[in-house]
């Protein structure tokens, strides 16, 4: 997949829709849990956690339809996707003592309420609260021309790592510390990207099995990997260094016990 300068610019466009979700309650742009959720485990320390063991995917062949931008078209997509992921992930968890959490698609083409906020058609997807939230006119969308496809099955893998977080418990340990220190407080930023790039790095290992899998070449998967070092840096998402550092971590080392963000050092995180 090529890079080019329209791509690096969408991007930077879309980090100023990011930061304007701050504020709202969420702990995280991307992954927050508000309520419990049903299914999740007691947590472990965060550093800890069971996720953070040997965990490895299957070849991942799915089989996505060719993506259409209406919000049927894009439903059909992520829902494909998501299904599949949760039938490739739910063994893996369960052969670790894991079980995964209930998981709903929530499409987004016009306004909704979702996480004590409005969610407008053109805002970034989200995880919250065993949902995730897929707005249909993302902007950043619209530079991707026929690759599309392979850069929105990538977003659904980073928001499935959130799901992977929420149903181990990590969220609800992270969050509950954020809200202790501050949402916009240091140690709340810095645990704000701890979840995000372990999100990045948990769609890593999605991406290698797909890979894998023959769901893409190996030359479109690495495009994939370097376009986030065109990302701006921002608070509670790292900088783009660190953002492509956690995809090829995932990527390369084809396991959870890639991803344990929690025990990173502090300038891996940033």
């Amino acid at each position: 997949m090529k890079r080019s300068s329209a791509h690096a610019a969408l991007l930077l466009a879309v980090i100023g829709a990011l930061v304007s979700l701050l504020g709202t309650g969420c702990a995280s742009v991307s992954a927050v849990d508000a309520e419990p959720v049903v299914g999740a485990l007691q947590e472990p320390p965060l550093t800890a956690n069971t996720l953070h063991a040997e965990l490895r995917l299957p070849l991942l062949r799915c089989q996505l339809p060719a993506i259409e931008m209406s919000a049927a078209g894009q439903r059909q997509f992520v829902q494909t996707e998501l299904d599949c992921l949760t039938k490739a992930w739910d063994p893996a968890l369960r052969a670790a003592g894991m079980s995964l959490a209930p998981l709903q698609l929530v499409v987004v083409d016009n306004v909704t309420t979702g996480c004590s906020k409005q969610v407008q058609s053109t805002d970034p997807a989200f995880y919250c609260g065993g949902n995730v939230y897929w707005p249909t006119d993302d902007p950043i969308h619209r530079g991707w021309g026929s690759q599309l496809g392979q850069y929105l099955m990538f977003v659904v893998m980073h928001e499935y790592g959130h799901h992977l977080q929420s149903s181990t418990g990590i969220l609800r340990s992270a969050d509950r510390d954020i809200d202790t220190a501050g949402e916009k407080s240091p140690l709340g930023l810095e645990l704000s990207r701890r979840i995000e790039l372990q999100a990045q790095c948990l769609a890593g290992v999605m991406l290698a099995a797909a890979q894998a899998g023959g769901m893409l070449p190996p030359a479109e998967a690495v495009d994939l990997i370097d376009i986030q070092s065109d990302t701006e840096e921002d608070p509670t998402h790292g900088t783009g260094v660190n953002s492509r550092r956690w995809v090829e971590a995932g990527y390369r080392g084809a396991s959870t016990s890639s991803c344990n963000t929690w025990a990173a050092a502090l300038d891996e995180v940033e």
